[in-house]
């Protein structure tokens, strides 16, 4: 499939999207032995026309039900003493860019989902 070429802040976006594997790298270490995955989707988003989604799901250890409301604030802890700082400057990255990073979570032991919303701004390729 043909994907046009977009205009953005290409290292932002990488930044954003390396650290959101490292992060689920780390939650699937800590959730133990096991079958385990790591995906990452980049997919239109269907609410909003001319945006774009780069999702990063895991089967790690989840995230409680109520942090999710707060889980990109810069002072949330996080398992072995570890703070926030990496989503908190992620979500910053993605205001940043135009877009959201949201996240979600059927509950601990139960892997996350992060996704990154950037709005797209499509280039013209002379033919």
């Amino acid at each position: 499939m043909d994907l046009p070429q977009v205009l953005t802040d290409k290292q932002q976006v990488l930044q954003v999207v390396a650290n959101l594997i490292r992060n689920a790298k780390e939650a699937i270490r800590q959730q133990g032995p096991g079958p385990h995955s790591l995906t990452i989707r980049i997919t239109p988003n269907r609410e909003k026309p001319n945006w774009a989604c780069i999702q990063v799901s895991d089967s790690g250890i989840g995230i409680r039900q109520e942090n999710l409301h707060r889980i990109f604030a810069q002072s949330l802890s996080r398992p072995g003493g570890k703070h926030g700082a990496g989503l908190h400057r992620n979500a910053l990255a993605a205001k940043n860019l135009g877009g959201d990073l949201t996240a979600s979570s059927p509950g601990e032991g139960q892997g996350a989902n992060f996704t990154l919303i950037l709005p797209v701004t499509f280039l013209e390729i002379p033919s």
